[in-house]
């Protein structure tokens, strides 16, 4: 269960491996022969399926056409084919799918089921889970999706278990009283208190059919199920208890050849043993064919049993499994690096532990699943520190870290980013990597704007600038100019930052295409967004359409979804709704397909901004609510006033002019909080607009607030703002009866709409004029 979380698709690769009775010592022809005749017998047009699967399995996939895949692209074939299989099998026989225990599971699976529920309706399929209360889904809403809750038995419902259990004998009956009053009717605390009562002796007798040999005074009934089961677990025979031991070490599911070859019991008396603890309800046969797999009646019982070892011993069988499963599956070592992981690091066997480690990393990551990917490294890390030092240590560790870097800011672990970040720079110090510190200050720039740290991130920034154009690595220098054009950006500098991005942006394509397959990004996706806030909307649409065309080159999606983002903000700021909304949709299905949370809440507010310009006001307020919200969730201090500025925004279009006035005003604190200059001069214009509509009478307050904002926006060159500051004076004016100051203002807002060609807004000018006259 521990590395089960962190293991990519276990349960599917579970499934997969009983649909096509892929045994343990099946060698890759005899799995590629099952695969492929299942498959083509089920239907031939299911041929496109067969690599993804194969590759699913950790088969050797040597074809062109999956070699030449990305990972993402990888991801989204191998969850298209799983779907595509079992729809193809729903319609050849109805179909049950199974799942337990969602509580662990991990996120590329949880994938695959969130993709298969839309299906569910048209196909004859069902899907069964269970899980723990704490486990959280997004199917509550849909009117095909059942929930059962098991609850603990009522006292009815517990009176009929035991009546089940201990029989209709009257001796019995204060028993089941104390029994349901001491379980809280729990039916496991029940039935594991049933029999530890028939192997202490105080009932004897046959299930159903039991009576009570000594007083109920005699009686004792431990407090908790786990000490009843450590009880219950000492009192087993010492061969017995040896054996449950060590199978609760391989886990809560027991693979029979690998416990043979660990319990170091003569093959008899091993079944005899299995045979007793079946009988006694420790274990199950999971499985049959086309292996022998027990599993634990109970987690609680895995646990208890477990946690009965000593460490010493723990330790002993964590070694002998790495041993046997090295020795069982030698010729397919691939499938089991994370179980090879976790029982080389409880055995402490450092060297082994950091190689499968990194290799299970490696694995996760090619598979787009960064959760899984980090977990895998951050251990590795540990590793690493346990290890005696020297230099191939230090540059694992650096290596280490770069990727565990990569895999952590999909998930906006910023301060986790930061630690591991001034780690590198000083062992690249240390060992004087120029290269390397010049990588990671282009890092540190970036992460330090999400900190709120500006003077770091602008420090930073110009080091590693420096550093690339020292060392003559022109992909570097690409880095650092991206990492400039965001601090420049978040400062509201817009001037200063379109040169770097400009810079960053004429790097030949071979460069940028190259250091997106290392993960290493150049794109200066910002640019288009820093050239609408200064009204440059054809250099923004020409500069973000030739980004966007290299980066789906490589059909990398966090690239693709940063500049959809980019340009459906530009397309937002020009007023071009039909062109902002599906590139904003498509990055916010992207955000949720990779798991990209760190630009979920930006997407999200542009998105709603969007919707509340069309008119769809609610869809708008929801989205734009739920960004902020999830920004605060992920602390994204960067742009959280940008947000903030959008949903007041978004109210102010619903004419909700309540919340927009508070919004306004909370994105104006933390915009001078989080010194940017860029969202503090719109939620000035944002806090005058509100107030416009809010509160009329305060003339003055209204009137210097478009004031401030137009000389902020006029001072950081925002020309689109300072036409809509001028608009909002017009109308004031013309409200207030100054006719020449209002056609002045408005006659200026239309003017310069024309001029940087805006859509949407222009109308509103020409009404308002239309009106004075």
């Amino acid at each position: 269960m521990s590395y089960g979380k962190a293991t990519p698709y276990l349960p599917v690769i579970d499934l997969l491996k009983g649909y096509f009775k892929i045994a343990d010592n099946d060698d890759a022809r005899a799995i590629r022969e099952k695969v492929t005749g299942k498959l083509l017998t089920l239907d031939r047009g299911l041929e496109p399926v067969l690599l993804p699967l194969l590759a699913l399995l950790d088969q050797p996939v040597a074809e062109d056409p999956w070699q030449r895949l990305d990972p993402p692209q990888r991801r989204r074939q191998t969850l298209d084919a799983l779907k595509r299989l079992w729809l193809r099998e729903a319609q050849a026989q109805p179909l049950i799918l199974v799942f337990e225990d969602l509580h662990w599971i991990d996120s590329e699976t949880q994938e695959f089921l969130n993709g298969m529920m839309g299906s569910v309706p048209a196909a004859r399929l069902l899907l069964l889970f269970n899980y723990r209360p704490e486990y959280r889904h997004p199917w509550g809403s849909r009117t095909y999706y059942t929930q059962l809750r098991l609850d603990a038995l009522t006292p009815e419902s517990a009176q009929e278990l035991l009546q089940s259990l201990l029989g209709p004998d009257s001796g019995v009956g204060p028993l089941k009283k104390v029994l349901i009053e001491r379980t809280e009717g729990n039916p496991f605390f029940l039935e594991e208190s049933v029999r530890t009562l028939v192997e202490t002796h105080a009932l004897d007798g046959d299930r159903g059919a039991y009576r009570l040999v000594k007083s109920l005074q005699e009686i004792q009934v431990p407090a908790t199920v786990q000490a009843m089961l450590a009880a219950r677990i000492d009192r087993l025979a010492p061969e017995d208890k040896g054996l449950l031991q060590t199978a609760s070490v391989i886990g809560k599911d027991v693979p029979f050849a690998l416990l043979e070859a660990i319990a170091n019991l003569p093959e008899i008396a091993l079944k005899q043993a299995l045979a007793r603890l079946q009988e006694a309800e420790y274990l199950y046969e999971a499985r049959l064919f086309p292996d022998l797999e027990y599993t634990f009646k109970h987690a609680l019982t895995h646990d208890v049993a477990h946690g009965s070892l000593l460490q010493e011993r723990r330790r002993e069988l964590h070694a002998h499994i790495v041993v046997e499963i090295e020795r069982i599956h030698a010729d397919r070592l691939d499938e089991h690096v994370e179980r090879l992981a976790h029982h080389a690091v409880h055995a402490e066997l450092w060297e082994k532990a950091l190689r499968y480690l990194r290799q299970a990393a490696h694995k996760a990551a090619t598979r787009w699943a960064f959760r899984e990917s980090s977990h895998y490294l951050e251990h590795a890390l540990e590793v690493v520190n346990r290890l005696p030092e020297r230099a191939d240590l230090t540059e694992q560790a650096i290596a280490i870290s770069l990727e565990l870097r990569n895999a952590l800011l999909p998930q906006a672990k910023h301060q986790r980013i930061f630690e591991i970040l001034s780690e590198v720079i000083s062992l690249a110090e240390k060992i004087g990597d120029r290269r390397c510190l010049a990588l990671s200050n282009c890092y540190m720039s970036i992460n330090c704007l999400e900190l709120f740290n500006q003077p770091m991130a602008h420090e930073c920034g110009h080091r590693a600038l420096k550093l690339a154009e020292e060392i003559h690595d022109l992909g570097l220098k690409a880095s650092a100019e991206h990492s400039l054009v965001s601090v420049y950006h978040t400062i509201g500098d817009y001037e200063k930052a379109i040169p770097f991005g400009l810079d960053a942006a004429d790097i030949s394509k071979e460069i940028v295409v190259e250091n997106l397959r290392k993960g290493v990004f150049t794109i200066p996706w910002f640019l288009p967004q820093v050239c609408a806030e200064v009204g440059r909307f054809a250099q923004a649409l020409s500069v973000g359409e030739t980004l966007m065309g290299r980066v789906e080159a490589v059909e990398n999606p966090f690239a693709i979804c940063g500049m959809g983002i980019a340009l459906g903000f530009v397309y937002l700021r020009l007023g071009n709704l039909g062109q902002a909304v599906p590139y904003l949709e498509r990055s916010i299905k992207i955000c949720g397909t990779y798991n990209i949370d760190n630009w979920l809440p930006w997407t999200a507010s542009c998105l709603g901004l969007a919707y509340a310009l069309a008119g769809r006001h609610g869809e708008g307020i929801e989205l734009g609510n739920a960004a902020v919200k999830r920004g605060e969730e992920l602390r994204l201090t960067r742009y959280q006033p940008l947000r903030v500025s959008l949903l007041a925004n978004t109210y102010l279009l619903a004419r909700r002019y309540e919340e927009a006035l508070e919004s306004a005003q909370h994105a104006l604190e933390i915009a001078r909080r989080y010194h940017e200059r860029g969202p503090e001069a719109w939620a000035l214009y944002l806090f005058a607009a509100s107030m416009a509509q809010l509160q009329p009478e305060e003339r003055e307050g209204i009137r210097e607030g478009y004031l401030a904002a137009a000389r902020l926006a006029e001072h950081l060159g925002m020309r689109p703002l300072v036409a809509h500051c001028r608009l909002g004076l017009g109308k004031f004016h013309a409200e207030h009866g100054d006719k020449n100051k209002a056609r002045e203002e408005l006659q200026g807002a239309l003017t310069m709409y024309r001029e940087m060609e805006m859509q949407h807004w222009p109308k509103q000018a020409e009404a308002a004029l239309e009106a004075l006259s």
